[in-house]
This record gives structure tokens, C-alpha cells and sequence, in this order.
């Protein structure tokens, strides 16, 4: 697999029921994607100060404002094993161990790292330094 579409499609679509949307949260996500967000949503995506819900998701009708081109990690939700929903939403067929490591091993060789959304910094901060009793920033890394 060569392209991220390449990678997405060979993600088995789950049938959604828009339920999930407390899982809507703070991802890494490339910034390949970031940006393929940014021009769907037509401007600057990054988490409010003490709000932990991903800035794609209108709080009102609880749905992804950027569904079409959602990132890697959300594509994976429902769809693997290790991601299963909550709500009981279901994949067209169930992925393998080897099938989701092949997937994320291409992800990573097309996108060469993963960055925090902008404004997740701060939050990871403070959340991640009241978890573990550590105010360390999380690792960025290049491109």
C-alpha cells in the first residue's frame, strides 16, 4: 500500500450508529491528515483549553464535522479488535492481528510521524502530568 487512501480502504466499514462520540478525544493523528481536516472543516482545528473532545466533533449534533477524510485512528475504531465500540456497532468482517499490523506499519511508513492536534499539549499536560505525576509534554516527533 502506497497512499493513505490505499491504507483506508483496506479498513472494513463499520456500520455506525453515531453513538460513540464520547471516544471523540485526543488523537495523534500525521500531519498529512491534519491537514486534509483543516481544508474539510474550512479553517484552524485545535482543542479549547479544559475541553477534551476532538475539535472535528460538533457538540450539538454529536457527529464528526470531517467524516470523509476522519484520520487513521478513527477509521480504526469499531473496526479492530483492540478498538471495539461500545455500542455494539460492527464491522463488515473482523480484522486480523496481522492484517491491523501490516495497516499501521504502511500508516507510519507514509506519514513518518505522529504529532499531538494542536492545543492537545497543553490538555495532555495537565491530564497526562495528574495521571502519572509528571508534567512532561508529550514527544513530538519529525515528519
Amino acid at each position: 500500500m502506497k497512499t493513505l487512501a490505499e491504507i483506508y480502504a483496506a479498513i472494513p466499514k463499520v456500520e455506525c450508529r453515531q453513538l460513540c462520540s464520547e471516544q471523540c478525544s485526543l488523537i495523534l493523528l500525521g500531519k498529512v491528515e491534519l491537514d486534509a481536516m483543516e481544508k474539510a472543516f474550512g479553517g484552524v482545528l485545535s482543542h479549547k483549553p479544559g475541553c477534551l473532545s476532538c475539535p472535528a466533533l460538533d457538540t450539538f449534533t454529536k457527529t464528526c464535522t470531517v467524516y470523509d477524510v476522519r484520520p487513521f485512528i478513527c477509521r480504526l475504531f469499531g473496526a479492530s479488535r483492540k478498538l471495539m465500540c461500545p455500542h455494539g456497532c460492527k464491522p463488515e468482517r473482523q480484522m486480523t492481528d496481522q492484517e491491523e499490523h501490516a495497516l499501521l506499519l504502511a500508516y507510519n511508513r507514509i506519514v513518518g510521524g505522529l504529532e499531538p492536534m494542536p492545543g492537545m499539549e497543553t490538555i495532555a499536560e495537565g491530564t497526562l502530568g495528574s495521571l502519572v505525576g509528571t508534567n512532561s509534554k508529550p514527544r513530538r516527533t519529525g515528519y
